[in-house]
């Protein structure tokens, strides 16, 4: 059969909007390794497709070993998935998709695989459609067009987080921050109030220095005291040590308080360096399964570590993993956590923590 006869006998796909078709048979023209310089290319039809130049893969698909998607990766591919072959198939579906969309969406979003390669998608997507309409999807290479054996599209489950993960994330490190700020003004007011009632003891103190000048000054110097001389003499000096023990007492509280204060700030701020470091080593161990597989996606791993944790990763060379791990797995400050032992909370961390009593915290 001569090239003109078989674009005459060839199939037609209509794009999108129905204005522009492309013959069929061309599509292997336009997405060989000469056309377009992809390495991978998976083709998706969601209608008729065959011809002789599309070779559909037969017998059992091959299992995912990491062996396997590294050879997958390294290959070039020109694949195609189609929603049937030469028979109609259906536009009528669910949720406002075809059967063969529907399915296919639904694989897609449900996969939790690091890596999924097509022939890996391909048998329940299969076995989905067929079972809901009387169609059935093909799987397969096209022909001519520099398709290497074993070369397949590697699809690489996101790293980075979802919008729901970010709104969790952005949530939590929210209250954090009230917690501190909270904890910040709490000690804010506590010190101002401290520092007023330290103010009146010390007015009080000069207020009896005043009278003891006073006193001593009507007295004179060669004057002979009388006993009521001595007993407000007496009172005075015992109303003045009052005062100065009271502003020392004042003083050792607030110093105490302030040691507290500063301990819980302490321990929330490395409570949450303590989940940031959790979530890094999580992803780190991600990263190295990734560049045991393919030194390229390591690479591009790698940038999303830096992207996502810059602070964390600053200053490591690119790609020492042991490096990163240590960092984030390194031992807390000596005596930080016997903190919480050796000191009670403060009386604004107790106040601010709902889930307790004032009571039972303050007796931590």
């Amino acid at each position: 059969m001569s090239r003109t006869t078989s674009r005459l006998m060839a199939a037609f796909q209509v794009i999108i909007n129905g204005r522009f078709w492309v013959i069929t048979e061309d599509i292997k023209d336009y997405l060989s390794v000469d056309a377009i310089k992809a390495k991978h290319i998976l083709l998706i039809s969601d209608s008729c497709f065959a011809g002789d130049f599309f070779r559909s893969y037969r017998g059992k698909l091959p299992n995912a070993t990491p062996e396997v998607v590294k050879k997958a990766w390294e290959l070039q591919s020109r694949q195609v998935i189609t929603s049937g072959g030469l028979e109609p198939v259906s536009d009528d579906g669910f949720g406002g998709h075809s059967v063969f969309a529907h399915f296919l969406l639904r694989a897609l979003r449900q996969n939790n695989k690091p890596f999924l390669i097509s022939s890996d998608l391909f048998p329940d997507l299969r076995a989905s459609v067929s079972q809901n309409a009387d169609q059935l999807p093909s799987f397969g290479s096209l022909r001519d067009t520099g398709s290497q054996l074993g070369g397949e599209l590697v699809l690489f489950l996101k790293q980075s987080t979802s919008l729901g993960d970010l709104d969790a994330d952005v949530s939590e490190r929210s209250e954090e921050l009230a917690q501190l700020r909270n904890l910040e003004l709490a000690a804010q007011q506590t010190r101002a109030s401290e520092e007023a009632a330290i103010a009146k003891h010390e007015e009080q103190l000069a207020r009896l220095d005043a009278e003891i000048t006073a006193l001593r000054e009507g007295l004179g110097t060669a004057a002979r005291l009388s006993d009521d001389s001595f007993e407000t003499l007496l009172a005075m000096a015992q109303e003045r040590k009052k005062q100065r023990d009271r502003i020392e007492a004042l003083r050792q509280d607030r110093k105490a308080e302030e040691a507290k204060r500063r301990a819980d700030i302490a321990l929330v701020k490395a409570e949450a360096r303590d989940r940031h470091y959790d979530a890094v080593a999580k992803d780190l161990s991600m990263y190295e399964k990734i560049a045991a597989l393919d030194a390229t996606m390591g690479e591009e791993a790698w940038r999303k570590l830096q992207t996502k944790y810059p602070v964390v990763v600053k200053g490591v060379a690119a790609g020492d993993a042991e490096a990163l791990r240590k960092l984030v797995n390194r031992p807390k400050p000596a005596g930080q956590r016997s903190t919480r032992i050796r000191l009670k909370h403060s009386k604004e961390y107790c106040r601010w923590q709902d889930q307790r009593t004032y009571r039972e915290c303050m007796n931590e």
